[in-house]
């Protein structure tokens, strides 16, 4: 298992790499808002979505200024050849 601290700086890394290009991020299973808080580093518009209310009370209380939004993830993935892949999000809000 990798511990969080270095996820937490592989995610800064990987936006990095995009700095300048990212103009939203969507963060599934986005929980209290860890991640989110570093993305702000990277845009300002930025959505968590998580099934937990409880986890997302806390995002919005650490984080107001961004968008937090309760909803059950489905991720299908469709392959059309070996060199193309095809990725659906399906979020269903209530």
């Amino acid at each position: 298992m990798i511990p969080f601290d270095a996820y937490r700086e592989a995610v800064a890394n990987a936006l990095g790499k995009f700095s300048g290009e990212t103009n939203y991020i969507l963060d599934l299973c986005c929980g209290t808002g860890d991640l989110a808080e570093i993305m702000q580093k990277f845009s300002s518009d930025i959505t968590g979505v998580d099934f937990s209310e409880n986890m997302l009370e806390l995002a919005r209380k650490r984080l107001p200024a961004l968008n937090f939004i309760n909803g059950k993830i489905i991720v299908l993935f469709l392959v059309l050849d070996m060199e193309k892949l095809l990725f659906f999000l399906l979020i269903k809000l209530y």
